[in-house]
């Protein structure tokens, strides 16, 4: 297990598939971009002047609010000032709980059984009633102890937090959406293997090339040519871990030519997609 903490910030690991990190720290309304990562992410709220995009929607956060993304979700908070931004974050590698997973229930389908961007908050009560935030403080307990049983002890207070959690989901809808940007978003997600721009999309939804570029950017934090690259990307790392080539997977992620989806892949992942397979297949 490794740990670095200091005034605002502790963070505690188990090798790279499991991250727990306390942070209180002030942040400017830009200096958190949208973003997705390749683990499932559970943020505890505690403090801050803020909401919470996930894929365009929009969540009022709250104290002891609980979001919860999986690996296709793009999301960010929207600071409304410079308030300290106080929360936990748990990020879980996919097969961190892999030990844990039957025939019948896999303890992650939490993250995964919904629509994207749908159903990603449980409300502050609700986590307080069902006493889930008791959770987060069991679990920095243990890593803190550090010892012989210290990754067994995390998997299975994981575990169980997440059955909580799945037996108390509230399936009623609890953020705000703009239908314009949420057809927009579907569109995209079904047509990535084809051409996507201003003038098609603009078309889709009856507005103006302007109108969009402002109200995208207002409800998502990306633009449109962001967003786009974002999730062919993403849906690229997908079909490439499933051993398709490289330059089939280009065009079927939309590219026109092997070269830009280099380009493109690199410049959001770090690494080369030749990279980026052996990573999956050493």
């Amino acid at each position: 297990m490794s740990k670095f903490c200091d005034k605002s910030n502790c963070i505690l690991s188990i090798k790279d598939s499991f991250v727990f990190n306390y942070c209180n720290q002030q942040y400017s309304p830009t200096s958190i971009i949208p973003h997705f990562h390749d683990v499932y992410e559970m943020l505890l709220f505690i403090n801050g002047d803020c909401e919470y995009s996930v894929e365009g929607n929009i969540y009022p956060i709250n104290h002891m609010d609980l979001i919860l993304t999986n690996t296709k979700e793009l999301h960010t908070p929207l600071f409304r000032s410079n308030a300290p931004y106080e929360r936990i974050n748990i990020l879980i590698n996919p097969s961190f709980l892999s030990d844990f997973v039957t025939d019948s229930y896999n303890p992650l389908s939490v993250f995964e059984n919904r629509a994207l961007g749908k159903q990603n908050k449980i409300d502050g009560n609700t986590v307080l009633k069902h006493e889930i935030n008791n959770y987060f403080s069991l679990i920095k307990d243990a890593l803190e102890a550090n010892n012989h049983h210290t990754e067994i002890l995390v998997k299975t207070l994981l575990v169980q937090m997440l059955i909580k959690i799945e037996d108390t989901l509230d399936l009623s809808k609890n953020y705000y959406s703009n239908e314009k940007v949420s057809a927009i978003i579907r569109y995209i997600s079904e047509n990535l293997d084809s051409e996507l721009n201003y003038e098609t999309l603009s078309r889709i939804v009856f507005v103006s090339k302007n109108y969009l570029h402002r109200l995208f950017k207002q409800q998502t934090g990306f633009t449109l040519s962001e967003y786009i690259k974002i999730k062919r990307i993403s849906k690229a790392k997908e079909l490439l871990s499933k051993g398709i080539s490289s330059t089939a997977v280009a065009h079927m992620v939309g590219f026109s030519d092997y070269s830009s989806f280099f380009r493109a892949f690199k410049s959001l992942a770090d690494i080369s997609p030749s990279e980026y397979i052996k990573q999956i297949y050493p």
